[in-house]
């Protein structure tokens, strides 16, 4: 077994043994009847990377790791399977990648640095959880219609042709579609994104985290008090005790002028809302909490702005 980031593959691209007490992800890979048989756009290659989340997107950090060739049964469009263990945390995250290189292409042809892959190649991620004494299982379909179709950063195509974040796309034994994912999508997608920017494909190490620094400060400033972002209104929810929703929520919102309130599409703390909000070195009518700021709290904030806003 080889070790990756505190993940360990094991096996081969294969069936895997069932085990009742293993703590284990098996990921499925397949795809149409149509992308078996022989044609323009035949299924050549497959790779799977597997890594942690910031590093998913990055080939140069996580390349692929296991390969198969063509498919195994042309009749069901299976291609491959692939179980992955955990290493230390038994509750680990990880960030799956699967790459198809058709028509010739090889998995890393098609595994682009910038990425924007080439014609005849699909590209997909899947986010999952270990479940302590559980197999998660995760099927991925190599769907026709995602050929060739470039996602801005950070989406990836599903069936009907549609961009979603891999954290909108249920874990279940069925491919999702388009309909499965559309609210959650359109909720999870990065404002900066939607503005026309690009996620960070390799943020800066940052020693300052949302959850831990972040978020506590911003509590401090009174944010979860219902008559201010402790409910749905006004935006975004701010949750002290739950770290991924009021991310979620933060990084989808654009403020009244124009800006998304966190960017992890920048550096610039200056093209996020929430450095003029906070910071009581600003205009006293932009301030939250109102004419103060965060007073003391404002460069913590800051810092973690200058990191790319990760979701840390």
């Amino acid at each position: 077994m080889r070790a990756l980031g505190g993940i360990f593959l094991a096996g081969a691209l294969a069936i895997p043994h069932a085990c009742a007490s293993a703590t284990t992800i098996t990921i499925y890979v397949g795809t149409t009847p149509e992308l078996c048989e022989d044609g323009a756009l035949r299924l050549n290659q497959v790779g799977i990377a597997v890594a942690k989340r910031r590093e998913i997107d990055d080939p140069a950090s996580s390349p692929l790791q296991r390969f198969a060739r063509g498919c195994q049964d042309a009749r069901t469009g299976f291609v491959a399977s692939l179980v992955i263990v955990p290493n230390e945390d038994r509750s680990a995250e990880v960030a799956i990648r699967v790459v198809a290189g058709l028509d010739g292409n090889s998995a890393n042809a098609c595994d682009a640095e910038d990425g924007q892959p080439p014609i005849n190649c699909v590209v997909t991620k899947r986010l999952v959880r270990f479940v302590e004494g559980h197999d998660v299982p995760v099927t991925v379909l190599l769907e026709p219609e995602c050929v060739g179709i470039s996602c801005p950063m950070g989406l990836v195509c599903i069936r009907g042709a549609t961009c979603a974040p891999p954290e909108a796309i249920p874990i279940t034994l069925d491919e999702p579609d388009a309909s499965s994912v559309r609210d959650a999508s359109a909720a999870a997608i990065p404002a900066c994104v939607q503005k026309g920017g690009k996620v960070l494909t390799n943020p800066p190490t940052c020693s300052t985290s949302f959850a831990k620094d972040v978020l506590p400060a911003l509590s401090l400033g009174g944010c979860q008090d219902t008559r201010c972002h402790g409910s749905a209104t006004p935006p975004p929810l701010f949750l002290p005790n739950d770290a991924a929703k009021t991310y979620a929520a933060m990084v989808q919102l654009v403020t009244s002028n124009g800006l998304p309130l966190i960017s992890p599409c920048s550096v610039d703390p200056a093209a996020s809302s929430l450095d003029d909000v906070v910071n009581p070195d600003r205009k006293p009518d932009n301030l939250m909490p109102p004419i103060v700021g965060l007073k003391g709290s404002a460069s913590t904030v800051e810092a973690w702005l200058a990191c790319g806003s990760p979701d840390n």
